[in-house]
């Protein structure tokens, strides 16, 4: 695979903890009542603007709205928590990067999310193309891998993206790209089995041999899932 593209929380980053913090204090100032971390976790992928409509069906734009401003104001003050990279991060992708391959992020941040999500971990210098949740419809829409594609220079057939949400692997689906999830993130691993990826791994350091695997089964004209 000439591409490869990852989501950013829960696949690259541990950010969990900060984001249903966060939420849960957004819903507090409102008194509301707060969604529990499982649904938070439902809706990790999203913009976060979609994911506050799927928390707060009953409420109105404008309270969706507050909810929305209440989030990126609790989330900005929430760095005392920890939201490291997950184990072998950095060395996979240097290990790619070095291997010659190009290496883009797609997130359901904001813009301003994504650049001080990367400025945190110090991971920027890795990635060849970029795509928040500003700049083209949020996921599982595919406009995010079409662009990143188009940018680059890069035929589906030689690209993957790898995410640890549904909506990661229906994105990849839509764009005719390969897809990878990741077990130890957002959602479940019978919720990513629905969405039949081509591949499943439990730590980041088995994408290396993944892709390989990948890019033979792919230019070889089957289709491998996992079990």
């Amino acid at each position: 695979m000439e591409l490869v593209v990852f989501d950013l929380d829960g696949t690259l980053m541990d950010s969990e903890a900060r984001i249903v913090r966060a939420m849960q204090a957004a819903f507090g100032e409102q008194s509301l009542p707060a969604p529990g971390a499982a649904e938070i976790r439902a809706i990790i992928g999203l913009s976060l603007e979609q994911g506050v409509a799927q928390l707060h069906t009953c409420g109105c734009d404008a309270a969706r709205a507050r909810l929305v401003s209440g989030y990126r104001s609790h989330y900005a003050r929430g760095t005392s928590l920890p939201a490291p990279l997950f184990p072998h991060v950095e060395d996979t992708l240097s290990a790619l990067a070095a291997d010659g391959r190009l290496l883009a992020l797609a997130t359901g941040k904001s813009r301003s999310g994504l650049v001080h999500a990367l400025a945190e971990t110090g991971i920027r210098r890795y990635f060849d193309a970029l795509r928040s949740a500003d700049d083209c419809p949020p996921k599982p829409d595919p406009t995010m891998l079409r662009e990143i594609l188009d940018e680059l220079g890069v035929a589906p057939a030689n690209a993957v993206m790898v995410g640890d949400t549904a909506y990661d692997l229906m994105m990849a689906r839509a764009a005719g790209v390969a897809a990878v999830g990741v077990t130890y993130g957002a959602h479940a691993r019978e919720r990513l089995l629905d969405c039949r990826p081509h591949a499943l791994i439990d730590s980041l350091d088995a994408l290396p041999p993944t892709l390989q695997a990948l890019g033979a089964d792919r230019h070889g004209g089957s289709r491998a899932h996992p079990r």
